[in-house]
């Protein structure tokens, strides 16, 4: 099975060499030197355009940014890749698009699966992702082999479009979670109670989360290098946010944390951890803090709260 692999940013950058090293990573392909060129290093092949990449592969796997970078590649893929091709998009994108695009690109004979994962870059390092997976069974079966050398659990969860609605609730109950230790974090600074106390109790309780113990030193020494930007949650929560409106969900929780955010990337924390919404929690309300969502967002069957 060859593989051709576009996208090698930070969780890019960390599956390449798990499917390198099974033997099935044909080629690489990324938009900016930088990161092709360290890989290039580690000995993972690296092809200069999209065409080359994908040309004679059998499954074509994306790791992108947002919806308009993977509308920005869905041609040249189609324009090169052969009948009979499987289109893997572990991209967190909107369940909207992924619906359109199994359609549109099963008329060049692709296939496209939304795949969607979560565990972070530790998780894709570590070959530990839960991957998500929205389409065709008999694609999925095909494809298995690959999902396999990065991920730990691999679900299908239904047709197209389903692997990023699935990932949607993955990110409102991560960010939720993110909010509620800050704000646990900054009553008890105010209260006067050593933080590194409170949080090693809830982790013994039922407060105890993988995420808890994942964030518990940025939540302590106030420090948020990127392993998921905060920029990148605000979009998965518009995602959210988006599609609960398209199915007819009322979303007062992902409305809210949304808010959050968008307060965090006002504030220039965009660039940081998404446990940096910790940071924002601290420093206290702003006036726009709690704007309501705007109506692009807001499922009209649910009307704002007075």
């Amino acid at each position: 099975m060859r593989v051709a692999l576009l996208g090698l940013g930070a969780m890019g950058s960390a599956i390449a060499p798990h499917i390198h090293h099974a033997g099935l990573l044909a080629a690489a392909w990324n938009r900016s030197p930088g990161p092709a060129e360290a890989l290039w290093r580690r000995g993972i092949p690296i092809v200069g355009t999209i065409e080359a990449a994908v040309e004679g592969a059998d499954v074509v796997l994306t790791s992108l940014a947002d919806d308009t970078a993977v509308c920005q590649v869905t041609d040249q893929i189609l324009a090169a890749a052969r009948p009979g091709a499987i289109w893997l998009d572990t991209s967190t994108i909107s369940a909207e698009l992924a619906i359109r695009l199994a359609a549109t690109v099963r008329t060049h004979a692709v296939e496209y699966l939304d795949t969607p994962v979560s565990g972070g870059v530790a998780g894709a390092e570590a070959g530990r992702l839960t991957t998500m997976v929205g389409g065709s069974r008999d694609a999925l079966a095909k494809a298995l082999p690959v999902l396999q050398t990065f991920s730990a659990t691999i679900t299908h969860v239904g047709p197209s479009g389903a692997g990023q609605t699935v990932k949607a609730a993955n990110q409102i109950v991560v960010a939720a979670t993110l909010a509620g230790l800050a704000d646990a974090v900054a009553l008890v600074q105010a209260g006067g109670i050593d933080p590194s106390v409170t949080l090693e109790v809830l982790s013994t309780g039922l407060a105890g989360s993988r995420l808890l113990d994942a964030k518990t030193a940025n939540l302590l020494e106030r420090d948020f290098p990127p392993t998921f930007r905060l920029d990148l949650h605000a979009k998965d929560l518009a995602l959210a946010s988006r599609r609960a409106g398209e199915v007819g969900s009322w979303s007062p929780t992902t409305d809210h944390l949304l808010n959050l955010f968008r307060a965090a990337q006002r504030d220039g924390l965009g660039e940081l951890d998404h446990s940096a919404i910790a940071a924002l929690i601290a420093a206290g309300p702003t006036p726009t803090t709690c704007d309501r969502p705007d109506d692009s967002t807001r499922n009209p069957k649910f009307p704002a709260r007075q």
